[in-house]
């Protein structure tokens, strides 16, 4: 007789804003699962995306749910989604993402009787308190086991919930370039994309990358008033990992605008198409405004700052000390204030070369999902009992 699925609950608080395929930690995740010989039921709250189909391996399901819309009664509505998913008997394993997710994932598995697993991609803290917190509590506290981003985040989160002796793992949010030969690690099969002419940036000139969240909390104001004080051959790049409110933010922020300095890309990207882009760049910002622990022990959860690391390109940082491992490998620049981020342009493309090769290197010893991959299944497998192929 066939083992059952594995459900995979992927809802953050805004689905189309952090699509699956924008979070590398979930997405590496699925893949695995599937991979290790397990039919995976993939429930997102986005909007459909053909990505998907060569995103993943043909053993995942996916399940694309409404929206899941506020409404007067607000202590009923968690009650109410998760009684969609309490169907006994249906999975062998729950995993779950976001608050609503973990949520829904928890309702999965007391109706299977089956184990759940917590990733954990952000404080409760970030979102105030709801309903949803109160949810994502006592899911927590019937989890087997918590994954994180980072080792240094687990703390923290325990006090949150609060946690008691839960057996954790961690999995880098980090991205798995396909191995290439030449200057770009990452380039998929055939001719990697000619950056330059798709988004008209000027030849002979260092971009450096800001992408994700285009928002004041990723200080991009800050990085726009610095660009005036950057060495005169570099530029700007401005990728949003959405169209949602851009026009908008963008005519807020025309004050800031220099001409000839500033580019954007406003359509999402496949994760090669991404991949491809960053390895390109001669920098990538990883810049926060610190608006509480999410935000302080941010660490490997960064995907910006990981996926720049996985593709070779060096990172300005905030002077974070869950950062501090960008200055300590030599991966890049941290900085304290925006007055401080013209030299470290210049620094970083003084530095170019070494940075380049001091990023690959720390990937491929240090962040790299692979590595990570068998000491989860080992702590799977002893908390749940399931074993997967590592």
């Amino acid at each position: 007789m066939p083992s059952k699925p594995i459900a995979f609950v992927y809802c953050p608080h805004t689905p189309n804003l952090a699509r699956l395929e924008t979070m590398p930690m979930a997405l590496n995740l699925v893949r695995k699962l599937a991979q290790a010989g397990r039919q995976v039921d993939l429930f997102l709250w986005e909007e459909p995306s053909a990505r998907y189909a060569t995103l993943l391996p043909g053993t995942v399901r996916v399940h694309y749910q409404q929206e899941i819309k506020p409404w007067r009664l607000n202590r009923l509505r968690p009650l109410w989604e998760g009684l969609r998913f309490a169907r006994p008997g249906r999975f062998a394993l729950a995993f779950g993402l976001g608050q609503i997710g973990i949520h829904l994932a928890h309702s999965a598995a007391k109706a299977s009787a089956c184990p759940l697993v917590y990733v954990n991609d952000e404080f409760p803290s970030c979102w105030g308190l709801s309903a949803w917190t109160r949810c994502e509590q006592q899911a927590a506290a019937r989890a087997a086991l918590v994954v994180v981003p980072d080792a240094a985040r687990f703390a923290p989160l325990c006090a949150e919930l609060p946690l008691h002796h839960t057996p954790w793992a961690a999995l880098p949010n980090t991205t798995e370039p396909e191995p290439a030969g030449g200057d770009n690690p990452v380039a998929p099969l055939g001719s990697p994309p000619d950056w330059r002419q798709r988004l008209g940036l000027p030849e002979g000139h260092h971009v450096f990358l800001h992408a994700g969240s285009v928002a004041d909390w990723a200080q991009v104001p800050e990085i726009l008033c610095s660009l005036a004080h950057w060495p005169a051959n570099a530029v700007l790049l401005i990728h949003s990992r959405s169209k949602a409110g851009l026009a908008s933010y963008r005519k807020q922020l025309a004050h800031l605008n220099l001409p000839g300095r500033v580019f954007w890309s406003e359509e999402p990207l496949a994760e090669h198409e991404l991949n491809s882009l960053v390895a390109f760049c001669s920098g990538s910002f990883a810049l926060y405004r610190n608006m509480g622990p999410n935000i302080e022990y941010m660490g490997m959860s960064s995907g910006k700052l990981m996926r720049s690391i996985a593709c070779g390109t060096p990172v300005i940082a905030s002077n974070f000390a869950s950062l501090a491992f960008v200055q300590e490998n030599q991966l890049g620049v941290q900085v304290s204030h925006p007055a401080e981020l013209p030299a470290a342009v210049a620094q970083t493309m003084a530095m170019l070369a070494t940075y380049r090769h001091n990023c690959r290197a720390y990937h491929q010893a240090m962040s790299s999902f692979e590595n990570a991959w068998p000491a989860f299944c080992a702590q799977l497998r002893d908390s749940t009992g399931i074993a997967l192929q590592a």
